[in-house]
């Protein structure tokens, strides 16, 4: 068991990882999401859980992903085929 002898300190030393004010890292990860798109080989899942991560990475950032954004970016970035036109169309109405 560990004992904290002295919370200001660790407090200090935890907020060294402190990445939200880190302007350079959150504009590029805003960068990352902006400029999302699908490659050749389109895993949906994959795709999300990788937004997602970027969302959970900018959350606590000036330069936060909202659920719409994420939404948003994902339909926007499916492949311009008939299936996925489909699958655009019936996720915009529900």
């Amino acid at each position: 068991m560990v004992l904290i002898a002295n919370p200001i300190g660790l407090w200090n030393h935890l907020k060294l990882y402190d990445t939200t004010t880190n302007l350079v890292l959150v504009n590029n990860l805003r960068k990352e999401f902006d400029d999302f798109s699908f490659g050749e080989e389109v895993k949906i899942m994959d795709r999300v859980l990788e937004l997602q991560r970027l969302q959970t990475l900018l959350s606590r950032s000036t330069k936060r992903v909202l659920d719409e954004d994420l939404k948003s970016k994902l339909l926007s970035a499916l492949p311009s085929t008939n299936y996925w036109h489909g699958v655009k169309v019936k996720a915009t109405e529900d």
